[in-house]
């Protein structure tokens, strides 16, 4: 054997994964597999459930962008709720990046209205209709649920 494959075998043992992290994940696997069997065998009711609260109140609204790449939210009467710069890139900037991207996905043409909603057991949403996009806004902490609810107001 040259000294060239011998090289070679060195550098690709040294490429393997150690076989104590294969062990560790064929455990972690084989746990995850046998916590599902015994929920499943059990009847063990699931922990996660959808949001199912009534709706309260809710607002069409139009979420747009500037075009310096601020946001403007206006209520279907024209009536501006929000108007932010570029420079401000606040949560409500984040969430019209997100259904933004949403849209493009779907192939939504135009800025069709989306509903701000806030539901029996405090939370607010925001429902798109246009791609079935729903968002638990109260999720993202107590300031950032705060301009959503004043837009609510």
């Amino acid at each position: 054997m040259s000294q060239h494959e011998v090289l070679r075998l060195r550098s690709d043992y040294n490429q393997l994964v150690p076989r104590g992290l294969l062990y560790a994940v064929s455990g972690l696997v084989l746990c995850s597999l046998l916590i599902v069997v015994f929920a499943v065998a059990t009847g063990r009711e699931p922990v996660a459930r959808p949001h199912t609260a009534a709706e309260v109140q809710s607002r069409m609204i139009e979420i747009k962008a500037r075009p310096d790449g601020g946001t403007v939210v206006s209520a279907m009467d024209g009536t501006i709720l929000f108007d932010r710069p570029s420079n401000d890139r606040g949560f409500i900037t984040v969430v019209r990046n997100a259904l933004s991207f949403e849209r493009k996905t779907h192939g939504i043409a135009g800025n069709p209205p989306v509903y701000l909603i806030r539901f029996a057991d405090g939370r607010i949403g925001l429902r798109d209709d246009a791609t079935g996009w729903k968002i638990n806004l109260i999720g993202f902490g107590q300031d950032n649920a705060r301009h959503w609810n004043e837009l609510l107001q």
